[in-house]
């Protein structure tokens, strides 16, 4: 299991305090496959959607 550690100069999430509609979309990207790392997922651009930034990791 990892055990990530943050510190408070890293990047977290804040609410913008809204309810945002919901549309889905086709999948645009597929990323190589890399070490399940916080440095790997910080290269993935990432857009806001629904008020959270998604990152999916397959294992």
């Amino acid at each position: 299991m990892a055990i990530w550690n943050f510190t408070e100069n890293d990047a977290h999430g804040v609410s913008i305090g809204k309810t945002l509609p919901a549309y889905s979309e086709e999948q645009k990207t597929i990323y190589s496959r890399e070490a399940f790392t916080a440095e790997n997922a910080a290269k993935i651009p990432c857009r806001q959607g629904l008020g959270t930034y998604k990152v999916i990791f397959e294992r």
